[in-house]
């Protein structure tokens, strides 16, 4: 099996389904979900919404589950890409379909202190996520 770039999935020689998100470039950002062979069938469907931003959908009892996967920026990007990728973020979980488990997972590249937190504030940043019912 050889490199997978871009977005997608592909089923691994023993049947389980990783389902990607990345640039077409190697080593840039990029994310992937390893989906257990017993539970690939029940996967309804994903979106690669960026490099940053993927989301799984999964049917299941008594309600289908929606996992959005996630790759963070670096305090280093520009604050048009943080911007981007909490924009992406807020309209993946406006997807969501009511009645869904939302699950989150992330890699939020943060560095805890006072001054990253205060400007993520400031710049309007954080995402609001609503309550599925």
């Amino acid at each position: 099996m050889g490199c997978q770039r871009g977005q997608g999935h592909f089923t691994t020689l023993d049947g389980h389904t990783i389902v990607y998100s990345g640039r077409l470039t190697q080593g840039m950002s990029g994310m992937a979900v390893w989906i257990h062979r017993k539970l690939a069938g029940a996967v309804v469907g994903y979106e690669p919404i960026s490099d940053r931003v993927l989301v799984v959908r999964i049917k299941a009892k008594p309600r289908n589950i929606t996992l959005i996967q996630l790759y963070g920026s670096t305090t280093a990007a520009t604050d048009e890409k943080m911007l981007r990728f909490y924009q992406n973020l807020s309209e993946a979980v406006k997807q969501v379909p009511n009645g869904d488990i939302l699950l989150v997972m992330d890699d939020f590249n943060a560095k805890v202190g006072r001054r990253e937190l205060s400007a993520m504030s400031s710049r309007g940043w954080p995402v609001s996520l609503r309550r599925n019912k």
